[in-house]
């Protein structure tokens, strides 16, 4: 077994001695390009074997480096030549093609590598997906960061062109780092601005979670209304047509005036009637629909069903249908029974419309008051307020999945003065947790009561329960399927209380606990608990950041997994002077 030094900072173990950078693999084994080697020859291209030109030597592949190109590299600016001389010494060169990966994120590099020519781009994998954050252009340095703190360069790295590129050994360069201070230093002064670049970019990836959570919740409860909006306002526009043209029949049959006005005279009387009736008497409207179809069809009225429904609905009779026929006469009876009919229907619609758009409007102030658009940023609010926009947002995770919401809600607690929109990211982060903690643990019960189930579910490596239903979409739909035979998965509790000079709210789940090995991390900025591409791991991190940092005030944890008993987060924050 020969050990090879990778093109992008790792290691790589081959069957046969390198000799010259050229490798060959034993038959029906994996290249390093991913592709198999049938007859036993190197797969093409070769990224584990980059050919270098070695320190001092003047026949390698390349040109050697010089000092004046490790000069160009501003790592090096408070060296003198003498001393550069020393780095110079260690970097071997080679050249690496446009589309080379020169880093992993999850390989420490083997050393650092100096951009002489060229540029690279820096990408974030999350799943199957790449995101680009970055490109070095030279003369640049890269990986000295990870170098020195031992640890993974935690992005994939790229040739955007054919790149010249001197590399110094991680161990020789640590040495050479620390007996020149001057180059240590600058290394260590990108450590904060790199670390701020990678927690805004994670920041903003959390902020646009939390909006696409408001802005799934808001779409998925328009849809209802807005739905109902659009199919009433179509029956609306046919049930104005029928008005219309009934005033034409009129004309053409020739209903003179007298008889007009006794004819709205019985139109008035009939939706008088229909306003002060109830659901019982719509009961007993069906009971009369039948006798009021036979008396349309002896005055030869067409459709006759369609008409008796909604005349009966609004107590009509057969006595007050042979009234209207001897004003309106045989030719205009027809037409006006329907006229009568489309304004009692027309009364329904606009109701129904009205209660459409109350409801539009309703949700459109729901996500106002959740975002604080109209009141800036420090708003005094009632804590119970933002509480409840936050669970109207989060409504579409909530509503036929089987969660329970209790609310325990101390209502002298007085308002306080906070940063509205960003206390609402605490509340949304901390109920959607535990709304997944219940979803995703009712998916495990699910799946371990097929087999002998287990006292505690197994669990990955992450603290995720291992299940055939991994995966929040398949999770939630199970969920929604036990709801919709009438289960329950699940309570949580929202409980806001008085402690002192704090106003506390605890948001409490009966799910299955936060594993101890788990639970010493979640605050942790990065780490999550969420398959690939569901989570930033900056959840709670941001709203510990948001409660301790932006409002003075703490959060803390308690759950158990053994017995499994739930889990409560508590947040305090202080009162105002005075309360």
């Amino acid at each position: 077994m020969t050990e090879q030094w990778s093109a992008y900072g790792g290691r790589v173990v081959a069957e046969a001695a390198v000799d010259g950078g050229a490798g060959t693999a034993a038959p029906g084994t994996v290249g390093p390009d991913g592709r198999i080697c049938e007859d036993g020859s190197r797969s093409h291209p070769d990224l584990s074997a980059p050919k270098w030109t070695l320190p001092g030597a003047t026949d390698g592949p390349v040109a050697p480096v010089t000092l004046e190109e490790l000069r160009s590299i501003d790592l090096f600016d408070d060296l003198d030549d003498e001393e550069l001389g020393r780095f110079l010494a260690v970097a071997k060169v080679r050249e690496a093609p446009k589309g080379e990966r020169l880093a992993e994120p999850d390989g420490v590099p083997i050393g650092v590598q100096l951009l002489l020519r060229g540029s690279a781009q820096s990408y974030r994998l999350e799943g199957d997906r790449t995101e680009p954050v970055g490109r070095q252009r030279a003369p640049t340095w890269m990986g000295a960061i990870a170098v020195l703190s031992d640890a993974p360069v935690g992005v994939r790295m790229v040739a955007e062109e054919s790149c010249r590129i001197a590399m110094i050994h991680g161990e020789k360069f640590r040495k050479l780092a620390f007996a020149f201070p001057a180059v240590h230093r600058r290394v260590m002064q990108q450590v904060a601005p790199v670390m701020s670049r990678i927690t805004a970019m994670e920041q903003d990836r959390e902020r646009l979670a939390s909006l696409g959570t408001m802005a799934a919740g808001l779409a998925h409860e328009l849809n209802n209304p807005a739905a109902a909006a659009q199919s009433t306002a179509a029956q609306l526009a046919d049930t104005l047509e029928v008005i219309t043209g009934a005033f034409g029949a009129f004309v053409e049959s020739g209903v003179e005036r007298e008889q007009a006005a006794q004819l709205v005279a019985l139109q008035r009387e009939v939706a008088a009637a229909a306003e002060g009736r109830t659901a019982l008497d719509g009961l007993d409207a069906a009971d009369a629909e039948d006798e009021l179809q036979d008396a349309l069809e002896d005055l030869g009225v067409p459709e006759p069903w369609v008409l008796a429904e909604e005349l009966a609905s609004a107590g009509v009779d057969a006595e007050w249908v042979g009234r209207l026929a001897e004003l309106a006469g045989p030719s205009a009876t027809g037409p006006a029974l329907k006229w009568v009919a489309a304004t009692l229907s027309a009364r329904g619609l606009v109701v129904e419309l009205q209660e459409s758009t109350r409801r539009m409007s309703s949700l459109v102030g729901s996500v106002k008051s959740y975002a604080y658009l109209d009141r800036g940023d420090l708003v005094e609010v009632d804590l119970h307020e933002g509480l409840e926009t936050t669970l109207a947002v989060l409504a579409h995770k909530l509503k036929g999945k089987g969660i329970a919401v209790v609310r325990d809600y101390d209502r002298s607690l007085p308002k306080l003065t906070i940063h509205g929109s960003e206390m609402n990211q605490v509340w949304t982060n901390l109920l959607h947790n535990a709304i997944q903690a219940l979803v995703e643990h009712h998916a495990v019960q699910k799946a371990a009561g097929t087999a002998a189930p287990p006292v505690i579910p197994e669990r990955g490596p992450t603290g995720r329960p291992v299940t055939p239903t991994s995966g929040l979409r398949a999770a939630f739909a199970t969920a929604a399927a036990t709801a919709e035979a009438g289960g329950i998965i699940g309570t949580i509790t929202i409980r806001t209380r008085r402690e002192e000079s704090c106003a506390v709210v605890e948001i409490t789940d009966d799910g299955p606990g936060i594993p101890p090995d788990v639970r010493d991390r979640i605050f942790d900025a990065f780490f999550t608990t969420k398959e690939v591409g569901e989570g930033t791991g900056l959840g709670l991190a941001t709203v510990r950041r948001i409660v301790a940092d932006r409002h003075g005030g703490s959060l803390a944890v308690d759950t158990s997994v053994d017995p499994p008993t739930g889990t409560t987060f508590t947040v305090r924050l202080a009162l105002p002077h005075g309360d």
